[in-house]
């Protein structure tokens, strides 16, 4: 019987990630296609991932992550996936940790697959020393019907669906999101807490000149690519202080 998962991602902009991150997850040949939902880009992300034969379906984003993943889940369904694996533009992972969602996902329906996630900041070779822990639930068979709560705004969690879940705890998602500029990082991490505690969101220009400091302790583990195309060569949208 034919098993077909869809990689799928939200994205606003995001070139500079998909250029890098795309090729290697379809490449892998771990997935059957990929599904994005685009929230409005004025890059050429579009462009892009429609050139590499990814269906893109449109939604203005509107701050709510979780009625964005909502309409992602359905145009996966539509296209007659099985099962989909949800990853942000600025994130990777290893093929063989891929193939092991698949397998995973084969191996244990009714059941949502968490993945573990490290954070990379500056040189990509630390990590915030309280972010060791955080667990991502990503990938499900669509015939759970699982959903997000849409009134969880951000750090959303598939809830509605079956309850079974199962922690990967050596399958990684790589996250280079904090490689952006002190100020984006920053201002970023403000429309967050509004989100979640239901206020209005800051405004960007106030954080133009923030500096940050971010707690790192060493990582010794292997990159996903090697440091000279992903790391170094990264784009980097300004040093975080």
């Amino acid at each position: 019987m034919t098993f077909r998962l869809a990689l799928a991602f939200m994205m606003q902009n995001d070139a500079h990630w998909l250029t890098l991150h795309l090729p290697l997850f379809q490449d892998s040949g771990v997935f059957d296609g990929a599904v994005c939902v685009d929230g409005g880009s004025t890059d050429v992300s579009v462009l892009y991932v429609e050139s590499l034969g990814v269906s893109v379906y449109r939604r203005a984003f509107d701050w709510n992550f979780g009625v964005q993943g909502n309409f992602l889940i359905q145009c996966c369904e539509a296209e007659g996936y099985d099962a989909l694996l949800r990853i942000d533009p600025d994130e990777t992972m290893f093929p063989q940790d891929m193939r092991r969602v698949r397998e995973a996902l084969q191996q244990h329906p009714g059941t949502l697959i968490g993945l573990q996630r490290r954070h990379f900041v500056g040189d990509r070779r630390h990590v915030h020393r309280d972010w060791q822990h955080d667990p991502q639930w990503r990938a499900w068979n669509l015939s759970d019907r699982r959903r997000y709560p849409e009134g969880q705004r951000v750090h959303e969690v598939p809830s509605h669906g079956v309850t079974d879940r199962l922690l990967l705890d050596d399958v990684y998602l790589f996250h280079y999101g904090y490689l952006k500029s002190a100020a984006e990082v920053n201002y970023r991490t403000a429309v967050y807490e509004a989100l979640k505690q239901g206020v209005p969101l800051p405004k960007r220009e106030d954080y133009a000149d923030s500096t940050m400091d971010i707690p790192c302790v060493p990582y010794d583990g292997a990159q996903p690519l090697d440091p000279q195309v992903i790391g170094i060569h990264a784009p980097f949208e300004g040093e975080i202080a």
